[in-house]
């Protein structure tokens, strides 16, 4: 806003200069006014706005949607988009402008984003409901799931002292397909994240003990879950 005043003022004083001095470079004195200029829209164009999406982007593309040729092909990329809303906020057109990604998941998002995407339509200066545009992006990124896609166990010993405190915390066992997230998460810091609260002996006085903490994941087809086309 300080930047458009600014702008403002500048062309107020430009227009008082006379042409002459303009072109001499000439200085000539000007009266700057004390207060901001104000710019004034339209009452019409006021009611003038883009069309607003009725539900999260996030949700038109998801990690699910990844079409699995593509997903074994390595492919990724992201795709910039435009879209045509029309007056009722369907989406009736579809271009893809920008993309690093593949043909096909260039055409798999204009898919999606076709039978998913709804908006309260843009409206015109008189507020009216009109045809208009709407840009975005997706990124298609293969990402495996937080725990991995295999089975893996990590072990963490500390020492949690009288005070509650956990030191000399150290990762004494890894075995499996630990993800890479996790690992260096636990090589930076093994220790627990909560302190405070000490173990006690059986007359209630607080003691220091070694623990052992071991984590372990297992991930297998579902039981419950139905085949997809292309298990």
């Amino acid at each position: 806003m300080k930047i458009r005043q600014f702008a403002a003022n500048a062309l107020a004083i430009a227009l008082t200069v006379p042409a002459h001095a303009q072109e001499s470079g000439q200085r000539v004195p000007v009266d700057v006014p004390d207060q901001p200029m104000r710019i004034l829209i339209p009452e019409q164009d006021r009611k003038a706005r883009p069309p607003l999406p009725l539900s999260r982007q996030i949700d038109w593309v998801t990690d699910a949607d990844y079409p699995p040729e593509a997903w074994r092909n390595g492919e990724q990329g992201r795709v910039q988009y435009d879209l045509v809303v029309s007056s009722e906020g369907e989406v009736t057109g579809c271009r893809v402008w920008q993309s690093t990604a593949t043909p096909a998941l260039d055409a798999e998002t204009c898919r999606l984003l076709r039978e998913r995407a709804r908006f309260e339509p843009g409206k015109d200066g008189e507020g009216k409901p009109v045809s208009s545009s709407f840009r975005g992006a997706v990124n298609w990124e293969r990402r495996q799931p937080e725990l991995g896609a295999g089975s893996f166990t990590i072990k963490v010993a500390f020492t949690i002292d009288e005070r509650g405190k956990a030191s000399n915390c150290r990762m004494v066992e890894r075995s499996g397909d630990i993800p890479d997230e996790i690992a260096r998460n636990f090589e930076r810091n093994p220790c627990p994240s909560r302190n405070g609260i000490p173990y006690r002996d059986a007359q209630g006085r607080p003691v220091a003990r070694d623990v052992v903490l071991t984590i372990a994941a297992e991930s297998m087809p579902s039981a419950s879950g139905a085949a997809q086309p292309g298990d």
